[in-house]
């Protein structure tokens, strides 16, 4: 039986109504009428406890009627003889003593009780709960020392402990019992620094089982100053001991909170030096179990130390546990050192986690031999026939290497195997096709998998988003987000609205951004550390990386986020955008300060963050090799301390771009360099550079052949181009066609036919394409650009706008204005929104107004929220609304396009090319006065032909006429550059 107070009494009624407690007064007096009749003036044991039990579930309404009721429950205990008095009346009649907070009837309660020998565990525990909620120590600890010799006569047997006498406290609110416990501890300090009283050491030991029990509780809401409080108070009562500590460490693990983390680990480490304390396994397990969800590999790897320093041998749930975490890691050596001392403790693992864990470690860092390898020798080697789990990790593997042939081959083994492929194998398939936008092939899984009759999970539509974002169809990936909303599906949306999120802040709409984010909160889809990401990426491509520092640093850990490298990564490429290089090297530090391990993301950045750094040297040769110098010394610690599990762990990573996650973690660090190299024409670097990158590749894969990722090879053609190696560039060109076949190509479809790219790959040959462009019209061969641009339209591949402007420059510079203008009229005007139209929020080029007789540049600095302002922190609505209002963007764009095309796969125009145009416009003005005398062009002119070279070029490009005779002459260096002197 529970031990009722006047507190929980109160508690319990909180929802009885007036029409309720109108109820129980009725029930009452039915019942005082029934005992009258029946036994005059002694109510039966189970009416007077009827009776009780609706006093205490009665709320209060008003202190008249509580004071008569429990005076009228009084007189019934009263009228009970003494010797038909059990021990049931006396929890009742100490309940409404409690209720009525008269300590003198609890008191004599108590006394009677003991006497008749009806101290009981339950009496006990009321009286305890009483003790504790009006913070009576002495009587308290007259309780406690009573039990607790009750205890030692009656109860040696027993298996368990006079202390779980105090177990009744959990039914009071753990913020409740933990405050009273706190004054309970303080009260008796004070007594003991009272030099006059006298307390006894009861007292002390009743403060400390209070505290105690308070520390036994468990609350996912429970605050570190909570916990932390509590622990100091029993500190200064008595020392701590392994039992304190390991209490306090388990409570602050249950709220699993960031800031209780920390606590946790930091009591940890003072336990470990208390002399002769060793922690206990189950402490241990809970520490692996919590460090391993949060993968904090570094302290686990403390942990597993110190479980083999005190006990030997690991849990096997430690084990299972800690193999875990190495395997997410991508740690094979960690991993098979704990597998083999499991084995020679416990013999082949049961437990199926483990053989999936086996398969996963070495999926995860693309050894794809290694895997399927295990796989087979599983049934051999370990007698584990490989489950369902197993055979997805296998394809999954393959998908990770966007190898969709070999993914394939395993899913048709595993159904002649006769095994059945679950929500996670079709989940699994999804993804492939996601990143080429592949939409109709990840509909039909979602249909096999319906017709299974297996639960369809969230995770099969978010890659259904991620297509259609891949494709540009930004209005479908938002109808199959609200879709989601109203199917039954397992798992967590907030994915697929990341990915939707992520896409609109990279096309720089932040009224878009904020709509979205605030549509998720009130769909009460929860938002994750990836969500803060997307809404940093946001404001970090209008440059306001300070702004995304707010959020990283201050918005996420008061909303329980962790970041990680990828956050830091975020905000770097914000810095390098603005050219705040500084600024990356300065974070970059605060990042490792932090404990955030760096990934291979942010050490690219890093890299290029340096490359840029301003040398002190005046002269610009002095600096450009001071520049590859700094970043060629980072390069080499890069390399030093790479390790092939850093491409473990599964979090987005930036940067990686067309490439599979095994080429870009090694490319990455060489094609800068390259590029800054063969910039400044330095060949020799070049060659070293690329001759130690083959060597890299080989050693992280040595059982593969090098083939080069599409980065090293644009990075070679800029070389080549530099040094005038055409026939090498042509070469690379080709090189880089034949990469883009193996990433770009639908599944099943042929070389031969058209549009066999994938629509989201389409752009892949971007900036490859570029470079060979360039490199033609570095030799004249103008006539082989249309041919190029043909055969690559016809395969699918899209001619981005970047492309078309610099054709178009390339045109006017090699003096063939009319088809200059031809080819902005057929491939760009289409998204010229005019000279007097502000840019619209999907185009990330402006558009110059009429309005405006100068250009206006912005300056991110100034208009960035603050970014320490730890008491009165922003909320992230507030971020980007303030950014949102604050960014003004230019009226011209003299620098090339941020974006290739606007999500509607609309090109349009740069200013700089519409400068050029003008100038083309001027040229054959020119050449009509220079073809044709005056006295003919006078004739022309009253016959209504006046220069029928511009009447031709208007018919043949209207738009781009228009626009360039409609161009305002403002002062700036373009148009004083390529229009001086013209009208």
């Amino acid at each position: 039986m529970s031990p009722v107070s006047g507190n929980a009494a109160k508690a319990t009624v909180s929802s009885h109504g007036p029409a309720e407690v109108k109820t129980l007064r009725t029930k009452y007096k039915n019942l005082r009428t029934q005992y009258n009749k029946r036994f005059g003036d002694t109510p039966p044991d189970e009416d007077v406890a009827e009776a009780l039990r609706m006093l205490t579930r009665i709320k209060r309404v008003g202190s008249m009627l509580d004071e008569r009721l429990s005076k009228r429950f009084h007189d019934m205990f009263a009228n009970i003889p003494l010797k038909r008095r059990s021990e049931t009346h006396y929890i009742w009649a100490v309940a409404a003593a409690m209720y009525a907070e008269d300590h003198e009837a609890v008191t004599q309660l108590r006394t009677e009780a003991q006497g008749l020998g009806l101290d009981s565990g339950v009496l006990m525990q009321s009286l305890l709960w009483y003790a504790v909620t009006q913070r009576k120590c002495q009587f308290g600890a007259e309780i406690w020392g009573t039990w607790k010799q009750s205890y030692a006569t009656h109860c040696l047997n027993r298996k368990n402990s006079p202390r779980d006498i105090f177990t009744s406290l959990d039914q009071m609110p753990l913020y409740s019992l933990m405050k009273r416990a706190r004054a309970i501890g303080r009260d008796v300090l004070n007594l003991l620094q009272d030099i006059e009283s006298k307390v006894d050491i009861g007292v002390r030991d009743f403060a400390v089982q209070v505290l105690l029990q308070a520390l036994r509780g468990r609350d996912k809401g429970i605050t570190t100053r909570n916990t932390l409080a509590t622990f100091a108070v029993l500190g200064q009562l008595t020392e701590h001991t392994s039992e304190s500590y390991t209490l306090a460490i388990e409570q602050l693990l249950s709220a699993e909170l960031i800031a209780t983390d920390n606590a946790a680990i930091s009591l940890y480490e003072g336990m470990l030096k208390l002399p002769y304390l060793a922690p206990p396994k189950h402490l241990l397990d809970g520490l692996i179990a919590r460090l391993a969800a949060i993968h904090d590999d570094g302290h686990l790897r403390r942990i597993l130390e110190d479980y083999r320093r005190y006990h030997g041998v690991l849990s096997p749930r430690a084990y299972v546990l800690a193999m875990g975490e190495m395997s997410y890691q991508g740690d094979a050596d960690a991993f098979h050192g704990l597998f083999r001392e499991y084995q020679a403790s416990f013999g082949n693992p049961t437990d199926p986690r483990v053989y999936q864990q086996l398969l996963q470690v070495h999926a995860r860092r693309m050894e794809i031999r290694e895997v399927v390898e295990i796989f087979q020798t599983l049934e051999t080697h370990y007698g584990f026939s490989p489950t369902t789990n197993c055979w997805n990790v296998v394809i999954a593997a393959f998908a990770r290497l966007s190898d969709l042939d070999g993914a394939l081959n395993w899913y048709n083994k595993m159904i002649e195997a006769g095994m059945q492929p679950d929500a996670n194998t079709y989940s699994t398939l999804a993804t492939m096709y996601a990143p080429g936008g592949d939409t109709d092939n990840i509909k039909k899984l979602i249909d096999d998998c319906d017709s299974r009759d297996l639960k369809i999970s969230t995770s099969m539509y978010d890659s259904l988003v991620l297509a259609a974002l891949g494709i540009d169809d930004f209005d479908g990936a938002e109808r199959i987000v609200g879709d989601a909303l109203k199917m039954d599906l397992v798992g967590s949306r907030t994915h697929m609205w990341n990915y939707l999120l992520n896409a609109v802040a990279l096309q720089r709409d932040l009224n878009k951004l904020q709509y979205l984010f605030q549509c998720m909160q009130e769909a009460d889809i929860p938002a994750d550390e990836i969500t803060y990401g997307a809404l940093m990426q946001g404001l970090c491509v209008h440059g306001m990386a300070e702004s995304a520092w707010l959020i990283l640093s201050h918005i996420m850990p008061r909303k329980q986020l962790r970041p990680t490298a990828f956050h830091y990564a975020v905000v770097f490429g914000g810095f390098l955008n603005s050219g705040k290089y500084g600024k990356v090297v300065e974070y970059y530090r605060k990042m490792l300060s932090n404990g955030i391990k760096s990934n291979f993301s942010t050490q690219t950045l890093l890299l290029k963050a340096v490359a840029n750094l301003d040398a002190e040297s005046t002269s610009d040769q002095a600096q450009e090799t001071t520049r590859v110098y700094q970043a060629e010394a980072v390069l080499a610690t890069l390399l030093e301390n790479m390790d092939v599990k850093d491409m473990a762990p599964k979090v987005p990573q930036k940067g990686i771009g067309p490439q599979t996650l095994n080429e870009a973690y090694i490319s990455n660090y060489f094609e800068y360099l390259i590029y800054l190299n063969a910039e400044q024409g330095h060949d020799d670097k070049v060659a070293d550079l690329f001759s130690q990158y083959l060597q890299i590749a080989q050693k992280f894969r040595p059982e593969a052949e090098v083939t080069l990722p599409l980065k090293i090879i644009t990075a070679l053609m800029v070389s080549y181009r530099k040094s005038e190696q055409h026939d090498e560039v042509e070469k690379m060109w080709y090189l880089a066609m034949e990469k883009a076949q193996g990433i770009a190509r639908r599944s099943g479809a042929s070389l031969s036919e058209p549009g066999w790219v994938l629509p989201a790959k389409r752009f892949i040959l971007t900036i490859p394409l570029v470079h060979y462009m360039q490199s033609l019209l570095d030799c004249n061969r103008f006539d082989d650009i249309d041919p190029v641009f043909a055969d690559l339209t016809t395969a699918g591949y899209g001619i981005a706008s970047s492309i078309w402007n610099v054709y178009v420059q390339s045109l006017v510079l090699a003096s063939r204005p009319r088809k200059a203008l031809q080819v902005a009229e057929r491939e760009l005007m289409d998204g010229w929104a005019g000279w007097s139209i502000n840019k619209p929020t999907s185009t990330s080029i402006p558009t110059p107004s009429t309005t405006t007789a100068t250009s206006t540049t912005t300056h991110p600095e100034q208009n960035e929220a603050p970014t320490s302002n730890p008491r009165n922190v922003p909320t992230t609505a507030e971020v980007i609304r303030n950014v949102r209002g604050e960014a003004t963007p230019r009226v011209f764009d003299e620098q090339k396009p941020r974006y290739l095309i606007s999500p509607q796969g609309v090109k349009w125009p740069t200013y700089k090319t519409m400068v050029m145009l003008a100038r083309a416009y001027l040229d054959v003005k020119e050449e009509y006065e220079r073809n044709f005398a005056p006295d003919v062009q006078r004739r022309l002119k009253i016959k209504g032909m006046a220069n029928p070279l511009l009447t031709l070029l208007k018919r043949e490009a209207p738009r781009a006429v228009r626009a360039v005779e409609r161009m305002p002459r403002i002062e700036d260096s373009l148009q004083e550059e390529w229009l001086r002197g013209g009208e």
